[in-house]
């Protein structure tokens, strides 16, 4: 058990914190598990004290025009709406969250290409859609894994 007896998700040491509720979990699996292609979407939120406090999983339409069941794509408009959305709910738009079908929830190479310094990113991996773990990074010089806490 973690923080305030919050359940740890990785067992990396770093500084930065994702809280992510058990309710958002609950979405992400049934989610992950009802789909044959990559899901794809926002993480809001806020971030306080060292902490990323992600309060929902806003989904999108995968607009990757192939190969979806290893790639996503967000458009352009779906961003700004998400952005909108926050910014309405007085919160932050922290990050980008899709799932690895069968796969790690390790950033690939297109993951990382892709990403934008300053953004954080959840992975959720579904295995044989029975099993399923996450992992929460960020881009910086390095690829930085985060702890994350159910609450």
């Amino acid at each position: 058990m973690g923080l305030n007896g919050m359940q740890m998700l990785s067992n990396e040491t770093f500084s930065n914190q994702v809280c992510l509720p058990y309710s958002q979990i609950l979405r992400l699996e049934k989610w992950g598990k009802e789909a044959d292609e990559e899901i794809c979407g926002f993480l809001v939120g806020e971030a306080k004290e060292g902490m990323l406090i992600i309060k929902e999983c806003l989904i999108v339409k995968n607009r990757a025009p192939q190969c979806r069941s290893s790639r996503f794509l967000i458009s352009k408009e779906e961003y700004m709406l998400a952005e909108k959305k926050a910014t309405e709910d007085q919160k932050e738009l922290l990050g980008i969250f899709h799932t690895h079908i069968d796969q790690l929830p390790i950033p690939s190479l297109l993951d990382v290409q892709n990403a934008f310094p300053g953004f954080y990113y959840l992975i959720y991996s579904v295995y044989k859609k029975n099993q399923s773990q996450f992992k929460t990074w960020e881009l910086n010089p390095e690829i930085k894994l985060l702890y994350t806490l159910i609450y």
